[in-house]
This record gives C-alpha cells, structure tokens and sequence, in this order.
C-alpha cells in the first residue's frame, strides 16, 4: 500500500491564507479612509476611485522594493517622486503589477542590483533614462 500524505492538499494554503489576509487588510484600511480622501489618493496616483478599491497588486512589496531598487542605483526615490510624479507613478504601478517580486527581493538582499536591470525589471528603460539624466 501506496502511503499518501494527507498534508499534500494543503500545501500553500498557509502562504495563500496569509496572501488574503493582507489583502483583506489593506482594502479594510482603504475603507475605513473618509470618501474624499480615497478620491484624493486615486486623483493621487491617476487612477478612478473604483480602480483603486480593486486593485490587488501582484507584489505586495512594491513600495519597499521600488524605492531600494533606485537606491542601490544611485537614484533618490523621493526626489524623482517629487520632481517627476508621473514617472514615479507609472514606475510603481509596473513594480505593482510585476510577477517576478520574489526575485527580486532575493537580488535586492544580496545587493546585487544589476541582475534584475538585465533581466526581468519592468522599469529598467526608465531607472536607465533617470541614471543618464543625473550624469548630464
């Protein structure tokens, strides 16, 4: 007789739990925000109110890894937030929406920034363009 692990099942229930969790938690403090000031962070960021309560990132990192992405390029987050807000936006909704998080947390930890420049990061042309625009 075959023995079957009865935990095989369940495999990533816990990692999928915990995903909706934060997920249930962030829509949970978006709700409990006053009307006019989810209208003002949609206006914020370009999106419609209702864009914003549904969006779901694919990186629920986006907001650390974005900004220490630029840092170990040499870029200031805040700068480039303030000086070039839509750029900064469009680059955060790419980092939001990006599959490969995961990776590059592990690249960003290491400190090796360059491996996601050359390989998977959405926002490379633009971080590119940011890094050349310091030089002159």
């Amino acid at each position: 007789m075959t023995h079957v692990s009865t935990h095989q099942p369940f495999a990533g229930f816990k990692d999928r739990w915990r995903q909706f969790v934060r997920n249930r938690k962030s829509r949970a403090e978006l709700a409990a925000l006053p009307q006019g000031d989810v209208g003002v962070i949609a206006r914020d960021i370009g999106m419609s109110e209702s864009g914003l309560r549904a969006l779901r990132p694919a990186n629920p990192r986006y907001t650390e890894l974005m900004p220490e992405r630029m840092r170990q390029l040499g870029l200031d987050p805040e700068f480039v937030a303030r000086t070039e807000p839509a750029a900064y936006r469009d680059m955060a909704n790419v980092c939001a929406n990006c599959g490969s998080w995961r990776r590059c947390t592990h690249d960003l930890d290491k400190g090796d920034v360059e491996a996601g420049m050359n390989t998977y990061c959405g926002n490379t042309l633009t971080m590119d363009a940011f890094i050349a625009d310091r030089r002159d």
